[in-house]
């Protein structure tokens, strides 16, 4: 824990980008309140993104394209969004959980595949899959205690998936909104 930290700036100098080859972790850092400081780090592994409390404004992180790893936003109390606008695929798993204002998965516009399991749990004030419109396949589907969601809109172009699992959201009255679905490999519950 860094308990006192309050601003994380790395590869600032002009036109340079930081290549960090393997993971990003911020964890456990309850008085970070943006991520604006990371905005030239490219991961190319995984991204961790957990227990940073204070954290509304996350900035965008414009260079994180694309994960070899995975990528975890989980167990915060303000955050509302995901700064990778840009992230279009992920070779693990995507797994947001446990965020307390996240109305949806609003960041991830331009994600089109997850290799891995794609997990949106515990999120109470998760309403849209909207921002997931672009995406055509992923390993697994977890949908579970998100307590506002109404529907699957968001996921009409999704194809193909190992697994789908939807259970415990309260709200949810359709899962017919996957019109291109072809294929599930394993199962569907």
């Amino acid at each position: 824990s860094n308990a006192r930290l309050d601003a994380l700036t790395l590869g600032t100098a002009p036109d340079t980008m930081l290549r960090v080859e393997r993971s990003l972790l911020v964890e456990d850092n309850p008085m970070l309140p943006t991520l604006e400081g990371l905005a030239a780090v490219q991961p190319g592994d995984s991204i961790s993104l957990r227990a940073n409390n204070a954290l509304v404004d996350p900035g965008l992180l414009p260079h994180v394209t694309e994960l070899r790893g995975s990528l975890i936003i989980e167990d915060h109390l303000r955050l509302d969004r995901s700064p990778f606008y840009h992230l279009a695929r992920v070779h693990g798993d995507v797994r947001l959980s446990n965020n307390a204002a996240l109305g949806g998965p609003f960041g991830l516009n331009h994600l089109t595949q997850v290799g891995g399991s794609l997990a949106l749990q515990d999120n109470p004030m998760l309403e849209t899959l909207q921002p997931l419109a672009q995406l055509t396949s992923v390993g697994a589907l977890l949908l579970s205690g998100n307590s506002r969601l109404t529907d699957t809109t968001g996921l009409e172009q999704l194809s193909s998936a190992g697994r789908i699992h939807i259970q415990g959201n309260k709200e949810l009255l359709s899962v017919g909104d996957m019109p291109l679905l072809l294929q599930v490999t394993d199962s569907f519950s």
